[in-house]
Parts: C-alpha cells; sequence; structure tokens
C-alpha cells in the first residue's frame, strides 16, 4: 500500500489509542499529585511551583505521574501540543524533550515532518530559557526568529536538547537545540533567536 494510505489508516487506530491512554495516565496521575500538590500548597505556598523546573521535579517524584508535565503542555501552549512530544530533563541547566514517530507526524518521504522538527525545537527552546527567565530577575523573553536545518531523514524516536541559558539582562539571545534520533545520529538543529529585555517593576 501508499505509504501515506498506510499512516493515515494507522492514525485512525493509533490516535484514538493515544488519547484513551492519555486519559487513563492523567486520572491515575492526578489522584497522586492533587493531594501532594494541595500538601506542599499549604506548607510553601503558590511559590513552590512558581518555576517549570520545580514542578517537573515535583511531578517526577511521584509514582505514575513522570508524564504528568508532559500533558501540561498542551493547556500552557496548545500548538506545541500538537506534537504529542514528552519531557524526558528539565532543570537549570538543561532541557530534554522527545518526539515519537506518530503517522500523523510523516511526510510524504515516510519520514518525520519538518514542521514537527521544529515545532519540536521551538518548543524544547522555550521550556529551556523561559525556566531560565524564571530563575532571573526581572527579565522576559519573546521569540524574534526561528530557524531550523535538517541533516538526514528523522525515523523514530527523536530527542531533543538544549542547554539552559545565562542570559544578559537585554539584548538577543540565539539558543541551540540538537535532535537526534535513536541512533545518535544528528537529525536537525533548531536556532530560536529571543529579545531579552528588563521587565518593568511594580
Amino acid at each position: 500500500p501508499h505509504p501515506q494510505m498506510s499512516d493515515f489508516a494507522a492514525s485512525l487506530v493509533v490516535w484514538p489509542a493515544q488519547v484513551f491512554l492519555n486519559s487513563v495516565r492523567f486520572v491515575v496521575g492526578a489522584s497522586f499529585a492533587i493531594p501532594a500538590a494541595t500538601w506542599v500548597l499549604l506548607r510553601k505556598g503558590p511559590k513552590a511551583f512558581a518555576k517549570f523546573d520545580d514542578l517537573f521535579s515535583f511531578f517526577s517524584s511521584l509514582p505514575f505521574c513522570s508524564q504528568m508535565f508532559s500533558m501540561i503542555i498542551p493547556v500552557i501552549s496548545p500548538y506545541s501540543g500538537s506534537i504529542s512530544a514528552g519531557i524526558k530533563k528539565l532543570t537549570k541547566e538543561a532541557v530534554v524533550t522527545y518526539m515519537d514517530d506518530y503517522p500523523w507526524l510523516r511526510n510524504p518521504f515516510n519520514s518525520l515532518h519538518a514542521a514537527a522538527l521544529t515545532n519540536l525545537g521551538e518548543m524544547t527552546s522555550g521550556l529551556a530559557v523561559l525556566t531560565a527567565a524564571q530563575h532571573a530577575k526581572n527579565v522576559k523573553v519573546i521569540v524574534s526568529k526561528l530557524e531550523c536545518s535538517f541533516a538526514r531523514k528523522a525515523r523514530g524516536r527523536i530527542e531533543a536538547t538544549c542547554l539552559t541559558p545565562s542570559f544578559p539582562e537585554s539584548g538577543e539571545h540565539i539558543s541551540t537545540v540538537e535532535m537526534r534520533d535513536g541512533g545518535g545520529s544528528l537529525v536537525a538543529t533548531a536556532r530560536v533567536t529571543w529579545v531579552v529585555s528588563s521587565r518593568a517593576k511594580a
């Protein structure tokens, strides 16, 4: 059969299955996370979850909750959620994400679509830069330019890595994201230019 028809047929099965599985994971994870989060909020207040890395660390420490932060991504950024990416690591030093080779993310050439890879790169850079901004004082950031170059066809799970930057209080910062396949081969590189400026003090 034609690859596109096979991907379309697979999507009809895999997409509903993924939605169902994620729903089950969310319900089970929430049953552990809600009581634990309530206890932390009562003890430490909202600042306990003010930073992405703190929230990720909290979820990762609970049983059945390792994917909870990933499930929040579609709420924070619906477009980024369209690629169903996961978060493997999120600290002040680095962010590592991944994207599985779902049939609806493929192109006519039997590999992952360039737009999906670009989306993964932008999302990974965003998590890294926004985490850094949360740890900085009175800093705000916004994307001004996004570039993505492709080294080879991307198939299978793709892992994206971005070092969390240390940027100045104002000016431009270029964040680089390397995306590699399961064999460690570089498949794409995203370069995201962020405008960094001082936030007006209240």
